[in-house]
């Protein structure tokens, strides 16, 4: 949970400050509200199922956004609805996470049996790339796939690292590959993110 909601938001600061209202971070993303909740991805009913409490006006402001890419209008004409950090980090925790692990093991089913630095690793990839591994794009994540296949493991977080080549060497996506390469390699980094998030102001458990 600290792991991927650092690299979503920094912060619970950043996301009081920054993510409380819907976002739009460009390109092929979606509107985004919470922590990395891209309502491209989502449909009326799964957000309402998620996002419980959230009023009828509010969710019926946002029905143009689910299934839709975003816009920088669409993003200002949402600007002023907000979604609190407490409620985002419940439905990031209660429904959001359990969800990407499912994905995750639909393609990587050795998941539940490898240390939990690695298996944050992973679901972080996910979480950020989706499951599809088709095509010279995802050519890694179907090399992972092999090497889980085959035990292989300390092999995987070269196949993070290269996935750099997919990015501009400044992009924010690089030096998250690379941070999960390292959690995949010594395991150690995730625990010294959950200890920042805790300094930050907000419980883990």
């Amino acid at each position: 949970m600290t792991f991927i909601a650092r690299l979503e938001v920094g912060s619970p600061k950043q996301c009081r400050d920054k993510y409380r209202q819907p976002v739009w971070p460009g390109e092929s993303s979606g509107i985004t509200i919470g922590i990395g909740y891209d309502l491209r991805f989502c449909t009326r009913s799964q957000f309402e199922a998620d996002w419980t409490g959230v009023p009828k006006g509010s969710i019926d402001r946002l029905a143009p956004a689910f299934q839709a890419a975003g816009t920088a209008q669409l993003c200002t004409s949402l600007a002023d609805l907000d979604f609190p950090l407490d409620l985002a980090m419940k439905v990031f925790t209660n429904r959001t996470l359990p969800s990407y692990l499912a994905q995750t093991r639909s393609i990587y089913p050795q998941v539940d049996a490898l240390s939990r630095a690695r298996r944050t690793a992973l679901v972080s990839l996910i979480y950020n790339r989706g499951t599809d591994l088709n095509g010279d794009r995802r050519r890694e994540m179907k090399t992972i796939q092999s090497l889980l296949a085959a035990g292989d493991l300390d092999s995987v977080s070269t196949q993070f690292e290269a996935m750099d080549r997919l990015w501009p060497p400044t992009s924010g996506l690089v030096k998250r590959r690379h941070d999960e390469a390292e959690a995949v390699a010594v395991g150690v980094r995730g625990a010294a993110i959950g200890v920042a998030w805790r300094r930050c102001g907000y419980s883990t458990r």
